[in-house]
């Protein structure tokens, strides 16, 4: 029974966010093991020219906020819904007219929390970025008056919640998952057991995020 509430309660923001229009999109700037090597000169150049522009973009309002993974890689998250839009304005990036990542854009829709522009100086800080991805549409709830519809997803999120640790729930629509972030100590262990995860139902993987303190309109 708790099971179901929780996961009713999820599904809840989910089915509201998808009603909402995509007016922003997550671009994954994913490692890519294949780039051709570059000398050290090289990749400090091209990382100037790589902040510069997004300093550039962020003015513009294109950018609301980016960050980059621990290990490599990174996200921006674009002021438009188009993804023809948003690779307009990333092909102005160095980096990218290198190809050294693997892009990946995602608009989506926010189920929970907010995106704010931080104010300057920024405080650099580390989140934990959960994407996750349904496996298997199993699970059938009403809520309310809306029209009954198959989802599964993640009752760590509600627990995240109620610990005030959840920062944002952004939805991608069409089955193809989301992301949530999250600040405090890292629970991916934990997350691993959510009996979503190991029933199969959603698949998840986890990154260490470093970004300016208020992107998610958090204190």
């Amino acid at each position: 029974m708790l099971r179901v509430v929780l996961l009713a309660f999820v599904y809840s923001l989910f089915l509201l966010s998808a009603e909402a229009q995509k007016d922003r999109t997550f671009v994954f700037l994913h490692n890519k093991v294949d780039k051709p090597p570059l000398t050290e000169a090289q990749v400090d150049e091209l990382m100037k020219g790589h902040l510069a522009n997004i300093e550039r973009l962020a003015k513009e309002g294109k950018i609301l906020s980016a960050g980059p993974f621990e290990g490599g890689g990174g996200i921006f998250i674009m002021s438009t819904g188009s993804i023809s839009e948003a690779r307009e304005w990333l092909a102005t990036d160095p980096g990218v007219q290198a190809q050294r990542w693997n892009i990946e854009m995602q608009p989506f829709s926010i189920a929970e929390g907010g995106i704010c522009t931080p104010a300057e100086p920024y405080e650099m800080v580390t989140y934990n970025l959960v994407r996750f991805e349904q496996h298997n549409e199993i699970a059938n709830y009403k809520v309310s008056s809306v029209k009954e519809t198959k989802m599964t997803t993640l009752s760590s999120i509600h627990k995240l919640k109620s610990q005030d640790k959840l920062l944002l729930v952004c939805d991608f629509g069409q089955g193809k998952g989301g992301v949530f972030l999250y600040r405090g100590q890292d629970q991916s262990d934990i997350i691993q057991k959510d009996e979503a995860v190991v029933n199969g139902e959603v698949d998840v993987s986890f990154k260490q995020l470093w970004i300016a303190k208020g992107s998610f309109c958090e204190n």
